[in-house]
């Protein structure tokens, strides 16, 4: 098993490079226009790259008052309290507290007024009756957004005390702030695109979330250092309390990881024609010639591995080729792990290409959706999850683009950080908790999701019904007795010559039912052919004569019956079944771009078969007068031409069992007399129907 899939692989793998040479326009145009398009502003980059160092730094110590002088100071560039509330000399601050607390909640407040309160400046203290009405007011008091840089209209904002009580030492409460309706500083998902970036904000205290503008951190330690002064009955608690930031380490601003951090955009524009053109490639064939083939003994696993692995070669050129640059610039970064995730990446990128094809059934709608998709999952991967948020960013890197973006960004920060990133510690946090280790893990998440995904909608929806579960092939569904064909009705002719020989064929009462409108194809048909005969199959147009082939062949499953192949049951064992059929389809199966001894070159190993081809095939041509086409490809060839082609496929390595489906379909006299000669001639040790 394991040295026919081998065989087949590389049989496919040379019939794409036979291809590819046949196309050389659209190859080139694969390759060389993404190094084209990239790989001038990489040189461009590696080349001009500059790494400004910066040193640790320290940051100084910000007093805080919980009163009045907080008000007014300036912390460097952060934007002074009373500025966010627009210079106004009156501003109120709501509370409510529950009725067993009031009147401490009362003394408390009152006395935090009186710290906020100045000559120049005055704190209103609102106490509501209940906590919704207090909301609805600071609701209705909510700044609308017309005021250019204030934050506030009447209220700075409220307290909300849950529990108060001195003697037992408890202290519950809320702060809540006005908001504005756009450009929310406190909603850091959206704000904050790196928010443990090396070089995110350098203020003595971070500018957002502007816990400073705001009065949180004054109205905060006001409360607080008003409860403690009640719980230990001091006037006043003499501590001078004062903010200082953690320092950054040091750290450099590195022009080359910059644009390895964004590089996954850009080659994931580079993938886009490579996508494109596999996609379009497979979804061809899987249209045209899958079905075939697979009849001719191809595995499905392996027709995908061989598209996948000769695209995966042609992106990893293109991949490999614009990462050997910035390769040589990754500093304390792992080079061989930094072009693994590349070569993870374009694998990935193709595989996406091939899950989409197995998905629809026409080539124009593969392209039209691989085209839309791709451009969405590249762009999409701008929006990803902040990379704190590891569960969403795992659900996010289902995405190949978004895993490979997380990767690399990864790599800059490891590279701006001056730290070393090797296959060792690639699961360690550097400023980023979800890991260069965990996207890399990701990247080989989605190949192997989509692999199967592939392999499971190509099993689902070949045959045209989508069935989840096996019918059962019990002979009494839908009606169907056990009878034997001698017993089935008065239908039955049986050529009493024949009895002698074995039966090659043997269908038994088959019903096929096309599941998407319900018709009966097929209906209780029930046949024997022989070995040493040629058995026609006779009826008008849409008699189900085609739909019986697909059966036999074990392209589509019926409904009910049963087929077997040299008693071998079609159902359980169609490999064993299909390693003896040779079969010529109703359309021609063919590649335009390969000739025609290579056809036969082609099939002849796809079947296994013993011995050299060339003899036979050159046996076969001459019968059927097309020896003189041997090297002609067969898109030149005329209808009748390429029939004969395709009888030939069928017969060509010793099949046992010949299915032909209107094998002389557009010949003229003389050429069906040639296939008739033919075929009198294979007949003699096999079976054609």
């Amino acid at each position: 098993m394991l040295c026919d899939c081998s065989r087949q692989l590389w049989l496919l793998t040379r019939k794409n490079l036979i291809l590819s040479k046949r196309s050389k326009l659209w190859t080139l145009f694969e390759l060389i226009l993404p190094i084209l398009f990239t790989l001038p502003i990489i040189i461009l980059i590696v080349k001009n790259g500059t790494i400004q160092l910066s040193p640790g730094r320290p940051f100084d110590a910000v007093p805080l008052d919980g009163g009045a002088a907080d008000v007014t100071r300036t912390v460097g560039f952060v934007a002074a309290i009373r500025t966010r509330w627009c210079n106004n000399r009156d501003v109120s601050l709501a509370y409510y507290a529950p009725a067993t607390s009031k009147e401490t909640a009362d003394k408390l407040m009152s006395k935090l007024a009186g710290r906020f309160t100045t000559t120049a400046f005055t704190l209103s203290i609102v106490q509501f009756d209940s906590e919704d009405r207090m909301l609805d007011q600071l609701r209705f008091d909510a700044p609308n957004g017309t005021q250019f840089r204030c934050a506030i209209n009447k209220f700075a904002g409220g307290v909300i005390f849950d529990r108060l009580n001195v003697s037992e030492n408890m202290l519950e409460y809320r702060i809540l702030l006005p908001t504005p309706l756009t450009n929310d500083p406190w909603m850091l998902g959206l704000e904050w695109d790196d928010p443990f970036g090396a070089n995110n904000d350098f203020n003595k205290i971070p500018g957002k979330p502007p816990y400073w503008s705001s009065a949180f951190l004054s109205f905060q330690y006001a409360i607080d250092s008003l409860f403690i002064e009640a719980a230990s009955s001091k006037a006043s608690l003499q501590t001078e309390l004062r903010l200082l930031r953690m320092p950054e380490p040091a750290y450099s601003v590195n022009s080359v990881a910059a644009f390895i951090g964004i590089a996954s955009y850009v080659w994931g524009l580079c993938a886009f024609v490579l996508v494109i053109h596999t996609a379009r490639e497979i979804a061809n064939e899987r249209s045209t010639v899958k079905e075939f083939l697979s009849v001719m003994g191809l595995s499905t696993t392996v027709f995908y591995l061989s598209h996948v692995l000769y695209a995966s070669a042609k992106c990893l050129i293109v991949l490999l080729i614009c990462s050997v640059p910035l390769s040589t610039m990754l500093g304390s970064a792992s080079v061989s792990l930094f072009l693994c995730i590349i070569v993870l990446y374009g694998i990935s990128a193709v595989l996406f290409a091939a899950l989409v094809s197995s998905f629809f059934k026409t080539p124009n709608t593969v392209l039209k959706v691989i085209i839309i998709l791709w451009v969405v999952l590249v762009a999409a991967s701008l929006r990803a999850p902040r990379i704190d948020q590891i569960f969403y960013c795992t659900l996010f890197s289902l995405n190949p683009n978004a895993a490979f973006s997380y990767a690399l960004k990864s790599i800059a920060d490891y590279m701006n950080r001056g730290r070393e990133l090797s296959w060792w510690n690639m699961f360690e946090d550097s400023s980023f908790h979800f890991t260069c280790g965990a996207a890399f893990m990701m990247l080989i998440c989605d190949i192997v999701w989509m692999s199967a995904a592939t392999l499971f909608f190509d099993f689902m929806l070949s045959s045209g019904d989508l069935v989840f579960f096996k019918m059962s092939s019990s002979s009494s569904y839908l009606g169907a007795s056990g009878t034997r064909l001698d017993d089935v009705d008065g239908n039955t002719e049986t050529d009493e010559g024949l009895l002698r020989t074995r039966a090659g064929i043997s269908v038994h009462r088959l019903i096929k039912v096309w599941s998407s409108t319900g018709e009966r194809a097929v209906d209780e048909m029930s046949l024997e052919a022989y070995v040493g005969q040629v058995t026609v199959l006779l009826g008008h147009n849409g008699a189900g004569k085609s739909t019986t082939f697909s059966v036999i062949s074990g392209i589509t499953t019926p409904t009910s019956g049963s087929v077997s192949i040299a008693d071998l049951d079609i159902r359980k064992q169609r490999s064993a079944c299909r390693k003896l059929i040779g079969l010529c389809p109703q359309e021609n199966a063919l590649f335009d771009r390969l000739t025609v001894e290579e056809h036969l070159w082609f099939i002849h190993g796809l079947k296994c078969s013993n011995g050299s081809y060339k003899a036979e095939a050159q046996q076969l041509l001459n019968q059927l007068k097309l020896g003189d086409k041997a090297n002609e490809l067969t898109m030149n060839l005329s209808g009748g031409q390429k029939r004969k082609l395709c009888v030939s496929m069928a017969v060509i390595g010793g099949s046992p069992v010949v299915l032909l489906d209107e094998p002389t379909a557009g010949m003229d006299p003389g050429a069906r007399r040639d296939v008739e000669a033919l075929l009198e001639d294979v007949k003699v040790d096999r079976l054609v129907n």
